[in-house]
């Protein structure tokens, strides 16, 4: 009766052959990941040098950093994850054995597929025979030397100098990199472009009253932070200019040799304005007077000492903040207005003490000032004693 167990190879070569599977896997991994770091950083790389270049829009930005993510996605799933999850035949380690120690003239190779072979019709002492020739001539090999790390360590090593020169710059304050850095990843953003230079914009964005003039001051200076004199033109240097009577909004940015500044946006609108004021005006009680209303108070207002006045004021917009302020000889008293819920009205309730010029400061919600130069005086009549008259 035929015997039909299936050969083995002897012990000493079962057991290296078992440990260069694992071996394999993990030297196989490392190199990889070498080459996915390298891969990373060209893409990355390429799409600041773009954005470094030439002045993107947000558009080809968004398209870069599509474009780069999609790359390293792929490099990551073909360099790394699939061979984590590749594996890796008997007869294939045995071929990288045979490949170093061409010696073995493809004994193992071919011993290890006919013990895999199931309903082999090969003999079996010739299979015996070429068992124990493969067990002779593997004796002198080392197995440990068949996967070596030097490979993977210089990808390793070509990995890491290029994580440097891609990240390193990021500890260098004021080397610009890491603007560099965010406008990529974050295209949607509103950020400056550093070549040579930092150029921001003072106070750029903005709301300004129409017809107003509109200063703009920019500042340039070398970014790596380099004290006067260290570099040719070093020394911050600010410029200025001024657009008169804006009457419309606008947007702008400002380009130093390619370097170019975040865009900022201006905004027109209309400046707070008085558009109608009443005062009511209480006489004291003693005085048996009737209250009376002056409408478009303007000029001289003369009312009795003690007398309650509630200044009722409209407005052309809805304001923030509005005070009704009394120029005195020595000192100024103010009076904070109570605002309606739509910003548009206001009162001021005072007793009336102590006359002057008056003056109206406005405020609106988007910060404008303005103060009404309107002339309007109160003046305190005080109240002279009853007189009799024979």
């Amino acid at each position: 009766m035929p015997n039909s167990s299936r050969p083995s190879q002897p012990p000493h070569l079962q057991t290296p052959q078992g440990q260069l599977g694992p071996r394999w896997r993990w030297l196989t991994v490392l190199h990889g990941i070498g080459l996915f770091i390298l891969s990373t950083t060209a893409l990355l790389a390429t799409g600041l040098l773009l954005d470094l270049v030439l002045p993107l829009p947000t558009s080809v930005r968004f398209v870069a950093l599509g474009l780069v993510v999609a790359g390293i996605s792929w490099a990551g799933y073909r360099l790394v994850i699939s061979r984590v999850m590749a594996e890796i035949s008997r007869a294939e380690l045995a071929a990288l054995v045979e490949r170093n120690h061409p010696e073995l003239e493809e004994r193992l190779t071919s011993s290890v597929e006919l013990i895999e072979e199931t309903g082999s019709d090969v003999a079996g002492p010739l299979r015996e025979l070429l068992l124990e020739e493969t067990d002779v001539a593997s004796r002198s090999v080392d197995f440990n030397s068949v996967l070596g790390l030097r490979a993977a360590t210089i990808m390793l090593a070509w990995a890491g100098l290029s994580a440097v020169l891609m990240f390193g710059p990021l500890a260098v304050p004021d080397s610009g990199h890491a603007l560099l850095m965010t406008r990529f990843f974050l295209p949607w953003s509103n950020l400056q472009r550093t070549l040579l230079y930092r150029v921001s914009v003072e106070n750029g964005d903005r709301v300004v009253a129409r017809g107003s003039d509109v200063q703009i001051t920019v500042r340039v200076e070398w970014p790596r932070g380099s004290s006067p004199g260290t570099h040719p033109g070093s020394a911050p240097r600010n410029y200025t200019t001024t657009w008169p009577e804006v009457l419309e909004g606008f947007e702008f940015h400002v380009d130093a040799d390619g370097s170019l500044s975040r865009h900022h946006t201006v905004r027109v609108v209309e400046p707070p304005a008085i558009t109608g004021l009443r005062l009511d005006i209480v006489p004291p009680d003693y005085t048996g007077l009737p209250p009376r209303t002056t409408d478009a108070v303007v000029g001289d207002v003369t009312v009795l000492a003690g007398s309650r006045l509630t200044w009722r004021m409209q407005f052309n917009k809805p304001i923030q903040d509005a005070r009704l302020k009394l120029a005195g000889q020595k000192n100024s008293t103010a009076w904070e207005a109570k605002l309606a819920e739509d910003g548009r009205q206001a009162t001021v309730d005072v007793i009336a003490e102590t006359g002057g010029p008056l003056q109206v400061e406005l405020i609106d919600r988007d910060g404008l000032e303005r103060d009404d130069q309107t002339y309007r005086r109160l003046i305190i009549r005080d109240d002279q004693p009853p007189t009799l008259t024979l």
